[in-house]
C-alpha cells in the first residue's frame, strides 16, 4: 500500500462555558464520525482513523486512532459540560500520543495529521504543558510537513489565539455558538473531503479551511494597508 494513514483527530472544549451549546456540539461530532465514515468508504485506497479528546479541567482521551466505524457517537450522557479550561494539557497530551504512534508503511511513505481544535474560551487551568511548550510542539511537527493543525474558536481574538500557538490565521476562524453547525461542523465535512482528494493525488494541503479564505484575503489586504500607511509615515518624518 502507498498510501499513509491519515489520523483526524478533534481536540474538543467540554468546559462549563459550552454549556449553552450542547446540541450542536453533540451532533455536530456525531456529524464528523459519520463523514470520516463516508470518506472511508470513498477512498478504499487510503487508510484513515479518527481521534477524540474532551477536555475541561482535566483531560479524557475517548478514542484514538480508530476505525470511524468503531467509533462512539456522543450523546448527553457523554457529553456533559463543566469545570475549566485545561486547552494546553488536552493539545499536549493528544499530541504526545499521536506522535508515539507515527510510522511509515511498506514504501516509506509517512502517516499524515489533520488535529482540530475546537473550543469557546481561553485557557485558564493546565498544569502538565504551558503556552511555550504547545507553540513549540506545533512549530515542530508543522514543520515536519505531515501535520496540518486547525483552531475553531468562538472568542473575539479566535485568529490572534490560534497565530500565536504557530497555527496558520488561514486554518482558523471565529466562530458564533448560534451557527456552530454551519460555521464549525460542515466547515470542517467540507474541508476534510478537500484534503482527502488531495492527499488522492499525492498532495497533503496545509490549507485546512475552505470556508475562510475571504478572512485570509481581508487579513492579507490589512496587513498591506498596514505597510502602506507605515511607508507613508516613514516618507513624510523625512519631508
Amino acid at each position: 500500500m502507498s498510501q499513509s494513514r491519515t489520523f483526524y483527530h478533534i481536540i474538543l472544549d467540554r468546559s462549563g462555558s459550552m454549556g449553552d451549546c450542547i446540541a450542536p456540539t453533540i451532533s455536530g461530532v456525531n456529524e464528523q464520525i459519520q463523514h470520516i465514515r463516508h470518506l472511508k468508504q470513498l477512498h478504499p485506497e487510503q487508510e484513515i482513523t479518527m481521534g477524540l479528546t474532551l477536555f475541561n479541567g482535566e483531560v479524557d482521551l475517548a478514542f484514538s486512532d480508530r476505525d470511524p466505524f468503531q467509533c462512539s457517537l456522543l450523546s448527553n450522557r457523554t457529553y456533559v459540560p463543566d469545570g475549566n479550561t485545561a486547552l494546553f494539557d488536552a493539545v499536549g497530551y493528544t499530541l504526545s500520543k499521536l506522535e508515539n504512534g507515527q510510522r511509515r508503511n511498506e514504501n516509506g511513505v509517512a502517516d499524515t495529521y489533520v488535529v482540530i481544535i475546537v473550543t469557546d474560551g481561553y485557557e485558564n487551568s493546565s498544569r502538565l504543558y504551558n503556552f511555550t511548550d504547545i507553540r513549540s510542539m506545533i512549530q515542530r511537527l508543522e514543520a515536519t510537513g505531515n501535520w496540518t493543525f486547525c483552531f475553531l474558536g468562538a472568542t473575539l481574538d479566535a485568529e490572534h489565539v490560534a497565530e500565536s500557538l504557530s497555527i496558520a490565521r488561514r486554518n482558523s476562524m471565529r466562530f458564533s455558538k448560534g451557527s456552530m453547525q454551519k460555521e464549525v461542523w460542515h466547515n470542517l465535512s467540507e474541508s476534510m473531503s478537500f484534503y482527502m482528494d488531495q492527499k488522492k493525488a499525492g498532495i497533503v494541503s496545509k490549507e485546512f479551511l475552505k470556508n475562510n479564505k475571504k478572512a485570509q484575503e481581508k487579513h492579507e489586504l490589512v496587513q498591506s494597508l498596514r505597510k502602506i500607511r507605515t511607508l507613508f509615515q516613514e516618507i513624510k518624518s523625512r519631508l
